[in-house]
């Protein structure tokens, strides 16, 4: 009987492998940004993705490893929880009358351990993907200087900002390598 529900679930085993090498590569060639410039990241975005499929909200944030990490963890564990944790036994019954052989699935603790892995793949997934998305956008602040005029060179930025004091209006010309 187990051999006839692994063969079964066998089929489906190479989902979830698949879809984490299809998706890590899309992620990829999506999350390249042109040179220096950072998108900002929509928390709830992220969130909402990594609820869906978790690992999707870390490669739009830009955590491909992360992302792959989290994806076999829960599709791992699920599959580890399908296979090695169901168990055929069988019960032989003799009763006066009747005598007969009956075969039963029972989960092991390998079926929990299995199932505690994917559960908590998925809650470091969705917990993960908004807090990573506000953490890129506070270094996207950080890297932005807010110029009035700004000079992008190749070893950094020049920009010019009007500065007031209590009793003066000026210009102020910054370099920033």
């Amino acid at each position: 009987m187990k051999k006839q529900f692994i063969h079964r679930v066998g089929g489906y085993l190479l989902l979830p492998v698949v879809f984490c090498l299809v998706t890590s590569g899309v992620a990829q060639t999506s999350a390249e940004q042109p040179s220096g410039v950072a998108e900002e990241k929509e928390p709830l975005l992220a969130l909402a993705m990594s609820a869906l499929i978790p690992g999707l909200g870390q490669y739009y944030n830009g955590d491909i490893a992360k992302g792959v990490i989290q994806e076999l963890m829960v599709f791992g564990g699920f599959v580890f929880a399908l296979t090695a944790g169901i168990e055929e036994r069988g019960i032989y019954y003799n009763d006066y009358y009747f005598e007969y052989y009956e075969t039963e699935l029972v989960l092991t603790d390998s079926f929990w351990l299995g199932l505690g892995v994917s559960a908590a793949g998925y809650i470091w997934s969705v917990i993960d993907a908004p807090l990573s998305a506000m953490h890129k956008n506070k270094q996207r602040v950080k890297k932005r200087y807010g110029h009035l005029l700004k000079y992008d060179a190749s070893n950094g930025v020049l920009g010019l900002d009007v500065k007031s004091n209590h009793s003066t209006v000026g210009l102020q010309l910054t370099l920033h390598l």
